[in-house]
């Protein structure tokens, strides 16, 4: 938990920055991995690559799912072998095949890809994985059109006849979904995802690694959180079977948010206050370019209803980010906005905090995944908002 104090010493030196707890991370990264026996996990580099958050991550023995050549290059730097470190994008280029070969494992997500890393490759034959897009989704048994991957039955039929002769797929790669918090949708699509790899395997000279992908959400508001380790006790017997079918197969998940959504905060100053037509704006420092996702949450309640399908994780869902203060007192009624040139940058609307007057603090809980990432810093030529860690053990 971090102390009022701390969070006050940075204020006074930056009008809005996060902070990201170690110790919640460590935590909840424990718990994975005590729920889960006979699984490994990768950290979701893109969900907070702060150098400190992947160095936690690290400690803690995850290995990386990295978005980008810089996320293989940061992952490096934190000290992961290269064997741990799963480079999965889409549409990666020539160029950034390139930088990743032999320094991590390269996850061929098109038939396209297969071909550029097979050109690249020159020397020995090169272990490569393969990300399937399955013939299910994660809310039923009929598969969906995706950008990422290669559709089951396409990359079956390569498997079984046209890999390259200098690479080898020696692993299989699935994610449909994020933020899911119903127990029963991920054991159906943990037992569709091993069944699946059960056709694969066959025609694979060594299957070195599946990766079940993420999936793990975190409450966003009044939802009800996932039970951790009831999943884990209802997918153990699913695993151990298929340790002893594949005994030489590493089970990986992807965390997603899990571990660092909840363990950060983001915090920013009334800079104004004002009143038009009777109602009271708060002016903030920085809102939509510092965090974005709580004005997205705003512009879809206003436009678009609650409900914004595939749009992960720009949205999840309208009032995701509990907000509060440092102040106690009578409440008041107001809107969050800020000094951008658009009236899209408004964090919350008519919403009850105590009362503020300018130099106070408001905080935004749940910004550890997804936030600096995602908020568009450039606009208006904004400073980016710095970024505190709090190690694991120290006392905060």
């Amino acid at each position: 938990m971090i102390k009022p104090e701390f969070i006050l010493s940075k204020a006074k030196e930056q009008d809005s920055f996060y902070i990201y707890d170690g110790k919640a991370m460590g935590v909840r990264a424990e718990l994975l991995k005590g729920a889960f026996p006979g699984v490994e996990f990768l950290y979701s580099m893109k969900c907070n690559p702060f150098e400190s958050v992947v160095r936690t991550m690290a400690n803690h023995d995850f290995g990386m799912d990295a978005a980008s050549i810089r996320e293989v290059e940061l992952a490096i730097k934190a000290g992961i072998p290269g064997g741990n470190i799963f480079y999965s994008t889409p549409g990666k280029t020539t160029a950034a095949i390139r930088k990743a070969l032999r320094r991590c494992v390269i996850i061929a997500d098109s038939l396209n890809e297969v071909t550029k890393i097979s050109q690249v490759v020159r020397a020995e034959p090169l272990e490569t994985g393969l990300r399937v897009n399955p013939d299910f989704s994660m809310d039923g048994d009929s598969g969906m059109p995706s950008k990422f991957g290669i559709d089951e039955k396409e990359a079956l039929h390569f498997i079984k006849a046209d890999v390259p002769s200098n690479l080898r797929v020696t692993g299989l790669h699935v994610h449909l979904k994020s933020q899911v918090l119903d127990e029963e949708k991920l054991l159906h699509y943990y037992d569709k995802l091993l069944d699946m790899a059960s056709k694969f395997a066959p025609y694979m000279r060594k299957f070195s690694f599946l990766n079940l992908g993420s999936g793990i959400g975190i409450p966003y508001g009044k939802e009800n959180p996932l039970d951790i380790r009831s999943l884990g006790q209802k997918v153990a017997g699913k695993i151990s079977l298929f340790h002893e079918k594949f005994p030489e197969t590493r089970l990986l998940i992807e965390t997603g948010r899990y571990v660092t959504g909840p363990a950060g905060m983001y915090v920013t100053k009334v800079v104004d206050r004002k009143v038009s037509h009777g109602k009271t704006f708060l002016i903030l420092a920085d809102t939509l370019n510092g965090f974005l996702r709580p004005s997205m949450g705003e512009l879809i309640r206003k436009y678009g209803g609650e409900s914004a399908l595939g749009s992960e994780p720009l949205f999840t869902k309208t009032h995701a980010f509990p907000i509060r203060t440092l102040k106690h007192g009578d409440p008041e009624t107001v809107t969050l906005v800020g000094s951008l040139c658009t009236a899209s940058d408004m964090a919350a609307e008519d919403i009850s905090l105590p009362h503020l007057e300018i130099g106070d603090l408001v905080i935004f809980e749940n910004a550890g995944a997804y936030g600096a990432t995602l908020s568009p810093f450039a606009f208006s030529s904004r400073e980016k908002p710095a970024e505190y860690f709090v190690p694991e053990f120290e006392e905060w």
